[in-house]
């Protein structure tokens, strides 16, 4: 990635949202990795926000709920195992 799909990424987002301000930039880590962050700030409704938003609430309602699912098994795992001497 380079500076050039940055800046295209921000005209992007000034073509779906003309009055949002739009600030980019780099700093060279020297690690041959990119950390990129996108903050999303003041956005006048548009449709596809409202889909972003939607989807990530059904997201991080389905993960609660694989968690959930995930430590009952576990409980039942130690319930179950409780009467079987350890190694130790």
């Amino acid at each position: 990635m380079n500076m050039d799909l940055v800046k295209e990424l921000a005209d992007y987002l000034k073509d779906v949202s003309p009055q949002a301000v739009i600030r980019n930039g780099d700093y060279p880590r020297g690690k041959g990795l990119i950390d990129v962050t996108l903050i999303l700030s003041e956005f006048t409704f548009l449709e596809k926000l409202k889909d972003y938003y939607g989807k990530a609430s059904a997201i991080v309602h389905g993960l609660k709920g694989k968690r959930e699912e995930f430590e009952g098994k576990l409980k039942e795992m130690g319930d179950l195992s409780k009467d079987i001497p350890t190694l130790l």
